[in-house]
């Protein structure tokens, strides 16, 4: 083989593992798999345990998301943001619901 042979070779091998590199660098990470659990307190906790905010995990003295949620919604003069969360399909639209996602 020539020397301008090798030399072509060279930069299409070059231009291919360049163009891979690109390919990997730029696809998306697949969106998690949500539930559909329902709305207020019940699908809240769902989004939230699924994208892994540390919310909707259980209180420290052991209370559920659910329960908790259920109440700190009752008592009314709070801004409620369950139903919102509850619709919410990234950590993104969690948090314009007022709702930090600690991980």
């Amino acid at each position: 083989m020539n020397r301008i042979g090798e030399i072509l070779i060279g930069i299409g091998a070059a231009l291919l593992l360049g163009w891979l590199l690109v390919i990997a660098l730029t696809s998306c990470e697949p969106q998690p798999m949500l539930p559909t659990a329902g709305d207020g307190c019940t699908g809240a906790c769902a989004i939230g345990e699924a994208l892994g905010c540390e919310w909707a995990d259980p209180s420290p003295g052991g209370v559920a998301c659910i329960d908790w949620c259920g109440a700190y919604h009752a008592v009314g003069y709070m801004r409620p943001w369950a139903d919102c969360v509850a619709v919410a399909g990234t950590i993104v639209e969690i948090e314009a619901c007022g709702v930090t996602c600690d991980r």
